[in-house]
């Protein structure tokens, strides 16, 4: 059936042809019996169209040909990619830049812990892939690998969403000075309320990172400020039904005694099978330092 069509538009276009209304660029490199045509301004004497194969569908893009759908696919996805990674690295408040380079490729595995840690955040993935809201925490010592299981985790989903999510990465400590600053500097202000109203509420996924280390260095609990509070509370709120992953040095106990149940109750939302203490695993800083 296709064949005969193909054959009955060829002669079509032969037809036109003759009357001037096409032009013949050709045989078809794709098809043994095509032939390229192209639309002709008679008038102008110039084509109005890029040569086309009616027997095939073959086109050519100023006189190259088209991009297959894997090559077209290809180069969406490396465009989708950089737009991702740049609205990151754009929307991000980071301590230090060089988080961005974690992923679970330089995760480095070495005891049951660590290979249970990298199990729960599978199913995160898995579950925030299969579009369910997902409050995920990370908690433990300095230096066992929360940070870096957060952004491979969120890097994973990225890869897995082809790059159509919007994922922010937030060193709470700093956001939170920075916002103290903005009191006094409208350009700070300006900046990181905005990234406090919109887009911390409308990105995809966002990992709170270190959450509870503005409080003391000395592990000592204390209620955070009337102000602390409020801005953690307004974060979670405006993520409900959203994905967010919080990593921090204090347990679900503490983060209750610092910034009150409401708050609390917001990070655990979602929460089943998305938690996991990174007590007794060793400080890979240390370790690293070592070796």
């Amino acid at each position: 059936m296709s064949e005969n069509l193909g054959s009955t538009m060829q002669s079509l276009f032969r037809q036109m042809v003759q009357d001037g209304r096409l032009r013949s660029y050709g045989p078809c490199p794709q098809c043994p019996n095509g032939t390229l045509y192209a639309f002709y301004d008679r008038k102008n004497k110039r084509a109005r169209s890029l040569p086309v194969c009616p027997t095939c569908g073959y086109k050519q893009t100023n006189g190259q040909p088209v991009q297959s759908q894997a090559e077209r696919e290809k180069l969406e996805l490396i465009a989708a990619r950089k737009d991702a990674v740049n609205y990151l690295i754009n929307s991000s408040v980071f301590t230090d830049k060089t988080v961005v380079e974690k992923d679970f490729g330089n995760f480095k595995i070495k005891s049951d812990k660590q290979r249970q840690a990298v199990k729960v955040a599978q199913q995160i993935i898995q579950d925030v892939m299969a579009g369910n809201s997902v409050n995920a925490m990370f908690t433990g010592p300095t230096g066992t690998g929360k940070t870096h299981l957060a952004m491979a985790t969120m890097y994973e989903i990225l890869e897995k969403s082809r790059y159509h999510k919007r994922c922010i990465f937030v060193n709470y400590r700093k956001l939170l000075s920075q916002i103290k600053q903005g009191m006094s500097d409208p350009e700070a202000q300006k900046k990181y309320g905005h990234l406090i109203a919109d887009q911390l509420s409308k990105a995809d996924l966002v990992v709170i990172d270190d959450l509870g280390s503005e409080i003391n260095d000395n592990g000592t609990v204390k209620q955070a400020t009337q102000f602390d509070i409020e801005q953690i509370t307004d974060i979670y709120d405006g993520r409900v039904g959203k994905c967010t992953i919080t990593t921090t040095n204090w347990t679900g106990r503490d983060l209750m005694n610092i910034y009150g149940r409401r708050a609390l109750s917001r990070m655990s939302e979602h929460s089943m099978n998305h938690i996991f203490n990174f007590e007794g695993i060793q400080d890979q800083r240390l370790l690293e330092a070592k070796s």
